[in-house]
């Protein structure tokens, strides 16, 4: 993911996805709480109204199917 924030900076993004399996997976963990309000599994259709723009645009470019996408260019 190429993404611009809101002030201008630009960065990539390496994103990496896994299956989600209850009996393996357990709760997940904030490393950051100073960073996030909250951390969760989550299904992809179901994304909190808060999640970050980057976020959400490398779930949709998941499921999309889309190997690489910009995010606040344009």
């Amino acid at each position: 993911m190429h993404n611009r924030n809101i002030a201008g900076l630009a960065r990539v993004g390496l994103v990496f996805t896994v299956a989600y399996e209850p009996t393996r997976h357990g709760e997940p963990v904030d490393a950051e709480p100073h960073r996030c309000a909250k951390i969760a599994w989550t299904p992809v259709n179901l994304l909190p109204s808060n999640t970050y723009r980057y976020t959400v645009a490398c779930v949709r470019a998941f499921c999309d199917a889309q190997p690489f996408a910009l995010s606040g260019w344009g």
